[in-house]
Formats: C-alpha cells, sequence, structure tokens
C-alpha cells in the first residue's frame, strides 16, 4: 500500500511515530512508513523526527543516514563553494535516479548514488561502485541524466560543471 496515496493517514501514522507506548520493535517498523510518507511530501531533516518514540527514532537516524551524500576525504561544502564560485552550492540526499547518457560508456544503466552536489545549476554525481564523478542535468525532480563523465577527482567535475 502506498501511504502518500492517502493522505489523512499522513498525520495519523506520524503519531504513530511519536507514540513512546508501542512496543520498540512496532515502533521502528513504524517509522519505516512514516520516514516514506515524510519524503514523499518533502525533504526530510533531522529536526522532523527528533520527537519520536525510541524504535522510531532509531530506524528514522538509520534511514536519514543512509540517504545522506558521502563527500570524499577532505572535501564539505564549503570548500565545494570556494572552488566552485558559487555560494549556494549544495549536497543533497541521495534520491532519484542516475543514468549515464548514451554517448557515455555503459549507457543504460543506472548508477548507484554515493554524493549528489547541485553546483550553478547542473549536479555533481558519484557513482557508489566506481567512485567516479559525473556532471549531470535534471529535467526532471530527482531524475539525472549524465553529460560529462567519468571523472576521478571532485575538482575535475566542479571544473567540468561550470564549462
Amino acid at each position: 500500500m502506498r501511504l502518500h496515496m492517502f493522505p489523512v493517514l499522513k498525520e495519523e501514522i506520524l503519531v504513530l511515530a511519536r507514540d513512546d507506548r508501542l512496543p520498540d520493535a512496532t515502533s521502528y517498523w513504524v517509522c519505516e512508513a512514516a520516514f516514506s510518507v515524510m519524503l514523499h511530501y518533502g525533504p526530510v531533516s533531522e529536526d522532523d523526527f527528533a520527537d519520536f518514540a525510541p524504535g522510531s527514532s532509531r530506524r528514522a537516524t538509520e534511514r536519514y543516514g543512509a540517504i545522506q551524500s558521502r563527500l570524499p576525504p577532505g572535501w564539505d561544502i564549503e570548500r565545494v563553494r570556494a572552488v566552485s564560485g558559487d555560494p549556494h552550492a549544495e549536497v543533497l540526499p541521495l534520491l532519484g535516479a542516475a543514468f549515464r547518457s548514451r554517448d557515455l560508456k555503459d549507457q543504460g544503466w543506472p548508477m548507484k548514488l554515493g554524493a549528489v552536489i547541485r553546483v550553478r545549476g547542473r549536479f555533481l554525481l558519484r557513482d557508489s561502485d566506481t567512485d567516479e564523478w559525473f556532471v549531470a542535468e535534471s529535467e526532471e525532480a530527482r531524475w539525472f541524466t549524465c553529460k560529462s563523465g567519468p571523472m576521478r577527482d571532485l575538482g575535475r567535475a566542479i571544473e567540468a560543471a561550470l564549462m
């Protein structure tokens, strides 16, 4: 069942995720549904599940951690902003689908995202299987098509995105 199709259930499932009377194991799995509903309605922050019951909070923390982009050692968003000259560059959650375009090798295979960074309206994607970076565009929310790559270095990928 797709809970987001029933907006009336949104608040009810969130109330259940906050209910500390539920057994821990039940609360954990209630959060699975609650977190999915929250993702459907927009970006999720740690504040969104700060008041969840212990079991739900544990699962929310696991799910939240699993969708966070991982930058290479020595890189953080401030360094990305400095190198790109884009004060609005941002690290995005690992949500969506990424595909290599027809002119890139292995076209047609979806990429397992390891990082998503938005720089000057373009996207830098790291394939977590190969640790390679690609410059991508997105015509639909969370649907990325690679335009150049692969590159082993995030600095080179930023330069390619600015061209």
